[in-house]
């Protein structure tokens, strides 16, 4: 979360996690931080994450996976860049 708050072109981060009970402790991480949250489906990621932006409407969505700790503002902004840029649906730095 701390680097991706250091984003300049990110205003609002949500977090995107499931409604097992080992999951509160990632949402009171998020409270103590301000991030907001969307509790939803533990087999279904791609459908949290639908549903998530269905709720908080988007301009855009960047998707940063837990299991990715070395996220790097820079790059975020870059590609948030390129995509404004573009006239892509979906641009990754895969």
């Amino acid at each position: 979360m701390t680097r991706v708050k250091k984003s300049k072109r990110i205003n609002k981060i949500v977090l995107a996690t499931t409604k097992l009970k080992e999951d509160l402790k990632l949402i009171k991480i998020a409270k103590k931080n301000k991030i907001d949250y969307f509790r939803g489906s533990n087999k279904d990621v791609l459908k949290r994450f639908y549903n998530a932006a269905q709720k908080y409407n988007p301009q855009f969505v960047v998707r940063v996976c837990a299991d990715n700790p070395f996220i790097d503002p820079l790059e975020i902004d870059r590609l948030i860049n390129f995509y404004n840029k573009s006239n892509f649906d979906y641009v990754c730095n895969h």
